[in-house]
């Protein structure tokens, strides 16, 4: 997404000094020869400098909406109007968050079936866990930015204090931009995005996961017991204790698309199920104009799945497919990606509720 021809050439200064220090951020964390990813990103390096002069735009334009600490002629007007700003930042970066959280996509698999042991409950501790050890890695914290202001610095001359404050605005919102496009890699490299390949105008491929949790009881323990009551009458009360285990596994779909097309939110004619709604629906209004829905025909799907526990890979489904296949896409990241299974069972769900 390239910013407006009438952008000023501060902001495209601004925009020339963050893309350089990313794209050198980057190009340290994917220089390995070894890294499959170094040249996936390497191909959409002119896609990841378009959603970074993106996102220098929005962002800065959504923090100073309305209020210029340069036309501040007094320090306590321009201590408020500096306080405004960060707490925009806080929030943006709040929403940017929530967004994060819905990318993550998990399934939950019953193996067997106990009357006596609340699965659904053993499910969700599970799935929480593993969520909570992805979205609160250390990689992916959001950084914290308090008031540079203090009683020695306001006690310096008003422009002085006025440049100090602009100058940590300006950094605030830079360290924003680089902790977003720096979110995205890492979610690439812990498997929860991909990248968007594309060979030409219309064909395309990219990778969607899932994560599946499976559950299985492995052995119960009934106990009985028998207690006097009065004559004639006793109760019996059974406890079963069951065992179990619970298992992860990374799920990747490798799809291979043409006649493929991207649209605008709204403009796709494609049956979106809950959960990319969800996702659509939790994103802020000023990342929207950078989304797009990339919808075009399967011509080729490939399973692999991953033990979690032991990292390797194997090959559990090759098929030649035809029909539609469907992504959410920011820039050259795929956030969300459904297939045919999802679209019958939106379909589904919508009959049963007309029935």
């Amino acid at each position: 997404m390239v910013p407006p021809k009438n952008a000023s050439p501060s902001s495209r200064d601004t925009n020339s000094r963050l893309e350089g220090n990313y794209v050198q951020r980057a190009s340290s964390r994917f220089s390995d020869d070894q890294n499959p990813l170094s040249s996936e990103m390497a191909i959409v390096e002119s896609s990841l400098n378009d959603l970074s002069q993106f996102l220098q735009l929005t962002v800065s334009n959504h923090v100073s909406s309305g209020d210029c600490m340069r036309n501040c002629v007094t320090l306590k007007q321009l201590i408020e109007i500096y306080a405004i700003h960060l707490e925009r930042i806080r929030r943006l970066r709040a929403d940017w968050q929530k967004t994060v959280s819905q990318v993550v996509a998990f399934e939950i698999r019953y193996l067997d079936n106990d009357e006596f042991l609340q699965l659904d409950a053993k499910a969700l501790e599970e799935l929480e866990l593993w969520r909570t050890e992805i979205l609160f890695s250390d990689d992916l914290a959001n950084p914290v930015d308090e008031s540079v202001i203090t009683a020695q610095l306001a006690s310096q001359p008003f422009e002085t204090v006025r440049d100090t404050v602009q100058k940590h605005v300006a950094e605030s919102i830079n360290l924003t931009v680089v902790t977003i496009l720096s979110q995205l890699v890492k979610l690439v490299e812990m498997e929860v995005l991909s990248i968007i390949q594309w060979f030409s105008k219309d064909i395309c491929t990219f990778k969607r996961y899932s994560r599946d949790i499976s559950i299985r009881v492995r052995s119960r323990l009934d106990e009985t017991q028998k207690m006097w009551i009065e004559e004639g009458r006793w109760k019996k009360k059974v406890q079963r204790t069951s065992a179990g285990t619970t298992s992860r596994t990374l799920s990747c779909y490798i799809q291979h698309l043409v006649n493929a097309n991207s649209y605008n939110i709204g403009e796709s004619k494609v049956l979106i199920p809950r959960r990319q709604k969800t996702l659509l629906e939790s994103m802020p209004t000023w990342l929207t104009p950078a989304i797009r829905i990339v919808e075009g025909t399967l011509i080729r799907e490939t399973l692999v799945e991953q033990d979690v526990g032991t990292h390797e890979w194997e090959i559990a489904h090759d098929a030649v497919l035809w029909h539609n296949d469907p992504a959410i896409v920011l820039g050259p990241f795929v956030l969300s990606g459904w297939g045919p299974r999802e679209i019958q069972e939106e379909l589904a769900i919508k009959a049963s509720r007309l029935s």
